[in-house]
C-alpha cells in the first residue's frame, strides 16, 4: 500500500513539504523434487520532498527491495562438466606456495611432489533449489532548480541527485579457479567458497557419486586421479554489489525562435 502525507503547502518557508510511504509484503512458496521452502519479505520506501519556494525543490528517498530466485535459477537441470583449472598443490614443495597452501595440501594427504595427469576439475552446472532471495537497500537525495524571472533560463530545469545502492545475496556463480585458490589459500579450508567443493561423492546429478575418491583425507575434495571434484558452479547467493554516484540533468522545454516547441534533456 501507499500513502502520501502533505504536511505544509503555501507556507513562508515551505511552498511544499510532503512525505510518501509505501510498504509491500511478499510470500513465495517453492516446491520441487525434494524441495519445499518459502520466502517471506516485507519491503518499504520512504520519500520526502521540500520546496522552500517555487524555484527550488529538495527530494530524498530510502527504500528496501527483495527478489525471489527465478524458476530457472532454482530448477535448471544440473549436469556434470569438466573445467580447466590451476591446482595450487602441484609441486607445492618447490613451487613457492604459501604456508597456508602447503598446510592444506598436506592435510589432503598430497606429497610435496604432487602432480596431475589431467588439469580438468569435474564441476556441476545448473540450478540450485537452495537459493535464498536477493535483498537491497537504496538511498537518494537531490535538488531540482527551476529558475524564474530570468528569460534566458526560465524554460530550463537543473537537477542533481546523489544515489547509493547495495544488493546482498546476489545470485551468481563462481569460476573453478576462484573457488579452488580461495579455498586452499584459507587456513584449514575456512573460506566460505570451500563449501562449493562438494567432492567426488556428490550425488546431485545422477543420484550416484561423480567419481571414486582420492585415498586418504584428500578424498573429501579430490577424485582418485587427484583433481578437485564436484565443484559446484551452480547458481548461489555469492555476491554483494554496491554502487554510488551523482546524476546531473539539464532539461529544456520551451519555444525555439518563437516558432517551434522544443524539448531536450541532457543527463
Amino acid at each position: 500500500g501507499e500513502v502520501r502525507l502533505p504536511v505544509l503547502s503555501g507556507s513562508e518557508f515551505a511552498e511544499l513539504l510532503a512525505f510518501e510511504l509505501s510498504a509491500r509484503s511478499s510470500s513465495y512458496d517453492v516446491t520441487g523434487t525434494g524441495v519445499q521452502s518459502s520466502f517471506d519479505a516485507n519491503t518499504y520506501a520512504i520519500k520526502g520532498e521540500w520546496a522552500p519556494n517555487d524555484q527550488v525543490r529538495v527530494r530524498a528517498s530510502f527504500s528496501t527491495g527483495f527478489r525471489a530466485p527465478s524458476i530457472g535459477e532454482l530448477f535448471a537441470p544440473q549436469a556434470q562438466t569438466a573445467v580447466q583449472y590451476t591446482d595450487p598443490c602441484v609441486n607445492y614443495g618447490t613451487s613457492g606456495a604459501s604456508a597456508t597452501v602447503v598446510a592444506n595440501c598436506q592435510a589432503d594427504g598430497l606429497p610435496p611432489t604432487f602432480t596431475l595427469t589431467s588439469t580438468q576439475a569435474s564441476g556441476v552446472v545448473g540450478g540450485n533449489p537452495n537459493l535464498q532471495p536477493e535483498e537491497s537497500e537504496g538511498f537518494t537525495v537531490g535538488v531540482v532548480f527551476t529558475p524564474s524571472g530570468t528569460p534566458i533560463l526560465e524554460d530550463f530545469t537543473f537537477s542533481a541527485d546523489y544515489f547509493s545502492f547495495e544488493v546482498t545475496g546476489a545470485v551468481g556463480s563462481a569460476d573453478v579457479n576462484t573457488i579452488v585458490s580461495q579455498c586452499y589459500g584459507s587456513p584449514n579450508f575456512s573460506d566460505p567458497l570451500c563449501a562449493l567443493i562438494a567432492g567426488p561423492g556428490y550425488t546431485g546429478v545422477t543420484g550416484s557419486a561423480l567419481a571414486a575418491p582420492y585415498p586418504g583425507p584428500g578424498g573429501a575434495r579430490r577424485s582418485a586421479v587427484g583433481v578437485v571434484a564436484g565443484v559446484l558452479l551452480t547458481n548461489a547467493n555469492l555476491s554483494t554489489y554496491e554502487t554510488s554516484g551523482v546524476d546531473f540533468s539539464i532539461d529544456y522545454s520551451g519555444p525555439t525562435f518563437d516558432i517551434f516547441n522544443t524539448n531536450a534533456q541532457f543527463v
